[in-house]
């Protein structure tokens, strides 16, 4: 969990586990939510999404010994218990005295890209895909980005990772067909560890503001 300077009841960023520390030192009111989706590497500190006004929430999808196999077939059972890490993360928030329903936020980077584009539901206002294809000509029920709300997708056109497993494309029609306000960002040469490029970050930057309003 990451709670930005504005949002701490103590003037100062926290930064812990979900549900640690820091979930006391939140202000009165309704903020904001980013929950954030590791890639196959597991958690890491998604800070290409701090300090944009959002309290950030970033689930272990790995706790329950669940991993990421190269096999098409399994990478399609984990996408099903990655949604239900999701499902379950919208549920509390909804609970939670400091997070605002109507304001929570989809993000992911690699298969939590993945599992954030696909994800069926429609409890988040937007989403923000960071390396991936938006295309499985394999799994044809991954193609494309589920749900409601603008998407923010990108991704590195030298992605190396994809090039390997014959994956290509980009979710460029995806967010086309989002409207004006989602974008799909190519960063040119970008490998496929582009969750903290700076143009990355920028996207970003520019994008959660615009899609919280």
């Amino acid at each position: 969990m990451f709670v930005p300077a504005a949002l701490s009841t103590t003037g100062a960023a926290c930064e812990s586990v979900p549900g640690g520390a820091c979930a006391s030192q939140i202000k009165p009111g309704k903020h904001p939510v980013i929950v954030f989706l590791h890639g196959c590497g597991g958690p890491r500190p998604p800070k290409t999404f701090f300090d944009l006004g959002a309290i950030v929430v970033a689930p272990n999808s790995f706790a329950s010994g669940a991993r990421c196999e190269s096999d098409v077939n399994a990478i399609a059972k984990l996408l099903v218990s990655r949604y239900q890490d999701v499902k379950f993360s919208a549920e509390r928030l909804k609970g939670a005295a400091w997070a605002d329903p109507n304001k929570l936020i989809l993000a992911g980077y690699s298969n939590g890209a993945q599992t954030t584009a696909t994800y069926p539901g429609e409890e988040f206002r937007a989403r923000v895909i960071v390396a991936w294809t938006c295309n499985n000509a394999r799994r044809p029920e991954q193609n494309g980005v589920k749900g409601k709300g603008p998407v923010l997708a990108v991704l590195g056109t030298a992605d190396e990772f994809y090039k390997k497993i014959g994956l290509t494309g980009d979710c460029g029609a995806a967010a086309k067909a989002r409207g004006e306000t989602s974008r799909s960002v190519l960063i040119p040469g970008g490998s496929h560890e582009i969750l903290d490029h700076p143009a990355t970050r920028e996207a970003v930057v520019a994008f959660i503001p615009v899609a919280l309003k």
